[in-house]
Order: structure tokens, then sequence, then C-alpha cells
């Protein structure tokens, strides 16, 4: 695409963020003036890879503590019985579905904030906020209904009357906490985009301490010492979200000062369809591409259950393993990798935004190769953490090192949709997901379980044949097909809806000849 030689590049750092203990000042920021687009040479990759991992780490940090939340409520419902663990075991799996498709509809927060941030659009990087907080309560509503059904859902997918009824309770419960932890999220997006990442980390470790707390109060203590049982696990879960969004509500009004010029605003105005609708265009299309992905692990774990209870049990473990793995790491890096692209997009630096991404696919893969190197000299013995059954424990085993090579995989479809999301590309994400998972993934890897009569190996490598084509094709139109020049124009016009003062981007000049000059300057 460009030349790849290194080049040193100035610091630019924010003078009025200095001190702000909540800010790494050493990551460059990316508010410029006319003359630096005009002069500024591309940024070296070295330093690319530098900003990328300053932006990871945190976010990799808070990723770990929000995933963390719910395994903390089942070690203490484990306590309670089978049964117990069997209900919420089943309302979290019902959570996490629909929880998926919050996450994918609320990546159109990450690509608009992180352009109109790197577009030094304050006014409209607030407004966004604001607009999008309405529309994601909005969203939330419809998604408490679906986390109510749970149990008539569970009833009708053949579950015990007694683990439906319960699992269904235990889904009430969390219904309080949903629009708090939507509203954390609103806002933790709004930090990350300005790269103030440590607040999301402070607050995690906190709510994992309060969590334990609450479970073991209300679930043994309360009521005269009698406890709420397994309903006091899920009312720990709503009042940790709702402690979440109380410590970021804090944090904000801490810093009104040093956030004024990006405050969030909410104006009816720009709640108006023609103004949203790009917005919820880009919503729905990452809402169906988080749940295509999400979803087809589900449809595996029923297929694995035809084949056996050891099969299904070791199938569900190792899905567990890589699912907390993938979020808490090459999904992380994904958002960081959206974030640093919106910005350098939204900048009009098109091939800042290549060399960055560049970084992110090294960075997402000595992570992959680090865990790799971490997991498979103990294969034999993960599976024992999570069941006594030998059966199942040597079934994993056996099994990790297909996960392995899936990981790699992963890691890289992760950031090519992280990628892809910067730029404002859901609906190519959601496409390709179609392709990987649903095209070829779960056919080919039921055809390998039962007509090869691979068991259960069948649908991993199935979930490796999917996952591998989905990375290679996103790599190679990032290569080859992506216009990144027309990507930053493109994000010109979608900025512009918000307001209509202007055609130029914020000032700064003719898109024609800063992205020239951004081209020309590494030639």
């Amino acid at each position: 695409m460009e030349n790849s030689s290194v080049e040193e590049e100035p610091s630019h750092p924010d003078e009025n963020d200095e001190g702000d203990v909540f800010r790494d000042d050493n990551l460059r920021h990316p508010q410029q003036s006319s003359s630096d687009i005009a002069t500024d040479t591309p940024i070296s990759h070295r330093n690319h890879l530098i900003d990328v991992t300053k932006i990871t780490y945190p976010i990799i940090l808070s990723e770990i503590f929000q995933n963390t939340l719910p395994l903390i409520d089942l070690a203490f419902v484990g306590q309670l019985g089978k049964d117990e663990l069997a209900a919420a075991a089943l309302a979290t799996v019902w959570f996490n579905l629909w929880n998926s498709t919050m996450t994918g509809f609320m990546t159109a927060i990450d690509t608009f904030l992180a352009q109109s941030y790197g577009a030094n659009q304050y006014d409209n990087f607030g407004a966004w906020t604001g607009s999008s907080l309405v529309v994601t309560m909005l969203a939330t509503i419809i998604v408490s209904g679906v986390i109510a059904a749970c149990g008539p859902a569970m009833h009708l997918f053949g579950q015990q009357p007694e683990l439906a009824d319960a699992a269904g309770e235990f889904s009430y419960r969390l219904i309080p906490g949903l629009f708090p932890f939507y509203g954390f999220k609103v806002f933790t997006k709004y930090l990350q985009s300005q790269n103030k990442l440590a607040p999301s980390v402070i607050i995690g470790i906190i709510a994992n301490g309060l969590n334990a707390l609450f479970n073991w109060g209300l679930i043994y203590r309360v009521g005269g010492g009698r406890g709420l049982g397994l309903m006091g696990a899920a009312w720990a879960t709503s009042l940790t979200r709702a402690v979440q969004f109380v410590l970021i509500g804090l944090f904000l009004y801490t810093q009104k000062n040093k956030l004024k010029e990006t405050w969030p605003t909410i104006q009816i105005e720009n709640l108006r369809w023609h103004v949203i609708k790009p917005f919820i265009k880009l919503a729905i299309s990452g809402a169906l591409s988080i749940s295509a992905e999400a979803w087809s692990f589900e449809v595996t774990t029923i297929l694995s259950g035809l084949l056996g209870t050891v099969e299904l049990d070791a199938h569900v473990i190792c899905l567990n393993m890589a699912t907390f793995l993938f979020l808490s790491f090459p999904f992380a890096i994904g958002i960081a990798a959206s974030i640093r692209v919106g910005q350098l997009i939204g900048e009009l630096k098109p091939v800042d935004a290549q060399r960055s991404t560049r970084m992110s696919f090294l960075l997402t893969l000595v992570f992959q190769i680090i865990l790799i190197a971490i997991i498979v000299p103990f294969k034999d013995s993960l599976g024992g953490l999570f069941t006594s059954d030998e059966d199942v424990a040597n079934l994993v085993a056996d099994i990790i090192p297909i996960w392995c090579v899936f990981m790699i995989g992963d890691s890289v479809q992760a950031v090519t949709g992280g990628v892809l999301r910067g730029l404002g590309k859901q609906k190519l994400c959601l496409l390709l997901n179609i392709l990987g998972f649903w095209v070829l993934g779960v056919p080919i890897g039921a055809a390998l379980t039962f007509a090869a009569g691979l068991g259960v190996f069948g649908l991993w490598w199935g979930l490796v044949i999917g996952i591998y084509c989905t990375a290679i094709i996103g790599i190679l139109i990032l290569r080859f097909r992506m216009d990144w020049r027309k990507e930053a124009e493109k994000s010109i016009k979608r900025l512009s809806t918000l307001t209509s003062r202007s055609t130029k981007h914020n000032g700064i000049g003719d898109i024609d000849e800063i992205v020239e000059e951004d081209a020309a300057s590494n030639t």
C-alpha cells in the first residue's frame, strides 16, 4: 500500500490535559491544525505499535474484569447446589446471547465517536454520545423484554420445568441492572474514544470486589441470616452494575471541566430520523454481525449434545475457555484497533490508519502465540479445573490443540472486525461472519462430525475452516480492495449528518488536498 520505511514522528502532547492522571500523555493526541496535516509525515510502524499497545492493555484489563463478574456469581451459586448452578447457568447463557446482540449494536458508538474525535469535532462528539445513549436505552427496553422471556424459552427448549422456572426468575432480577449496565458501557466508550482508559479498569476492579461482597451478603446473610439463595446472586449482579454506572457518573462529574469540550449533550433535533439513521444502520448491522458469530457457537453446543454427555461437557468447557480468552484479548485488541483506526480516518490520515491496522494484527498474533504457549503444556490438567469426570477431562485435552489452531484465526478475525468497525463497515463484518460461521463453519462442522464420523472434533475443525476463511478474506479486502482514501471522505459525510454548519473538515481544508498530502508524504 505504501513504503514501510521508518520515519521519526514528532510527539504532539495535548497541553490542555497536562497532569491528567487518567490519560497517558505519551499517547499521541489526534488533534492537529491544518499546518500539522500539511507537513506531517505518517507515523512510523514502531510508533503505531506503541500507540496501539498503550490503548490495548487497559482495554484488555477492563474486559477481563467485566468478564469475571458472571464467573463470581456462578462460583457463589455453585455452593448452593447443582440445581441452582444449572438454573443460573441457563439464565447466564440466555443473557449472553442477547448481550452479544447489544454489544454488536453498540459498535456504532465506536465508529462515530472515534471518527468525531479524530476530526476534532468535539461538539459533534458530545452530541453523538448523548444521542447514542438515548438510542441504547431504547434498545435496552427491547432486550429487557427478551431477557424476561428466559423462562418460557427454557420450557420451549425442553429444560426441566423446575430449572426453567428458576432460570426465568433469575433473569427477571437481572433486568433492573440492564439500564445502568449499558449506560456504563456508553460512557466507557465515550472515555475510551478520547484515550482515557484508566477509569473503566479501576471501576472494574472495584466492581469485582463489590460483586463478591454483594453475592455473599445477598445469598447467605440478608433477611436475618437466611439469605435470598439463588435470587441473591441475580440481585447482586444488578446492584453491581448500578454501582458501576454511579462510579463512572461520579468520575465524569469530577472531570467535567477537563471534558467540557466533549461533554455529552442530548438534543431533540439530533434524534430525528434523518439525523440518527446512519447510526441506526451501523448499529443494526453490528448487532447482526456479532450475533451471527455468537449464536453459531450455541448451535455447535446443541450439535455436541447429540453425541452424548461427555462430548457435550467437553465442548462446553472448551467453548467457555475460548469465549473468555477471546473477549479478554483478541476482542479487546479489536476494540483498540477500532478506536485508533477510527481516530485516524476521522483525522484524514488513511496511510496512518493502514499502518495502525498492520500493527494491530501483529499485536494480536503475539498475544495469541503467548497464550497458546501457556495453554498447550497444561492441556492435560485444564479440564480438571472444571470437572472431576476423567473422561470429560481427557476429551478436553484432546480438543485443546484444535482450539489453539482456531485461536490464531479467531484473533485475526477479531482485529479485522475491529478495523472494519472503525471504518464504519459493520455490514461487511456481518457478511463475513455469515460466510465464515453459517455458510462454512457450522455446516462443515456438522458434516465432519456426523457424516465423516469425527465426533466433537469435527465441530471444531468446522469452526477452524470457517474462521480462517473469514480472516483471510478480511485481510485480502483490507489489503487490496479497501479504498482508504474514500473511507476518509466518507467519514466527513457520516459525521456531517449531525450538523450542517460546514462541509469542511472542521475548518481544516479540502479533502483532496489533505489526503493527497498524506499519501505523497510517504513516497
